[in-house]
């Protein structure tokens, strides 16, 4: 497999419900992840950033992006 060229950590998050009742959710984004960083201290991280949050989280998700065909020749 090919070097992550950028990793990123999403928390989700529920906001409650809008006014035709449905439920809201908002996603944070932190670039610029090192990809060196294992998934488990990435998850203590969140952890630590989820606890100063007010909503309630929904989902972690560590987003890597890889490239998979390069044009220069």
């Amino acid at each position: 497999m090919t070097d992550i060229q950028q990793s990123r950590l999403v928390i989700e998050f529920y906001t409650g419900m809008n006014s035709a009742g449905k439920d809201t959710f908002k996603k944070k984004t932190f670039p610029n992840i090192s990809s060196y960083c294992e998934d488990e201290a990435l998850a203590g991280a969140a952890s630590a950033l989820i606890s100063l949050q007010q909503h309630h989280m929904m989902t972690i998700i560590r987003s890597n992006e890889y490239m998979l065909e390069n044009t220069d020749s």
